[in-house]
């Protein structure tokens, strides 16, 4: 049932989150189909949409999640995919899945790493060797 969507999906977040808690967890859309050719009746746009909202809520609510919207390069800016862009309706061409490839590697969240218990010994030698060649951090 819909309603049970969302706090099942989280569940399955905070598990994912459980295993590894230093991961950033990435949420994508459901992208829009093309409803002209679709053939079930559960495959359409506003599914779609409340599924995305069920998704976007959730990731608001993990600060450990982000939703990426794939629908921000696949929409046909009338809240359905682009036309052509799929022979089904629903299963992109490869040249669309490698826009969404494109997409995801530059959306992503920089988040700084864990700082470690320990602070890294440097030497003597290590940095007057960076000073005076000029490789140290500050020219980095």
């Amino acid at each position: 049932p819909w309603e049970d969507f969302p706090k099942n999906f989280k569940n399955v977040l905070e598990q994912f989150h459980q295993l590894q808690p230093d991961a950033t967890i990435y949420v994508c859309s459901v992208i829009y189909v093309e409803e002209a050719k679709i053939t079930t009746s559960y495959d359409n746009n506003d599914n779609v949409r409340r599924i995305n909202g069920y998704l976007l809520d959730v990731c608001e609510e993990l600060d450990y999640c982000y939703y990426l919207n794939l629908n921000e390069i696949f929409s046909n800016g009338y809240g359905s995919l682009i036309e052509g862009a799929s022979s089904d309706g629903v299963h992109l061409y490869e040249t669309y899945c490698e826009q969404m490839l494109d997409y995801l590697k530059n959306h992503y969240v920089n988040v700084p790493a864990p700082a470690s218990s320990e602070p890294e010994a440097v030497s003597e030698t290590e940095t007057e060797t960076e000073a005076e060649s000029g490789t140290g951090s500050d020219n980095a």
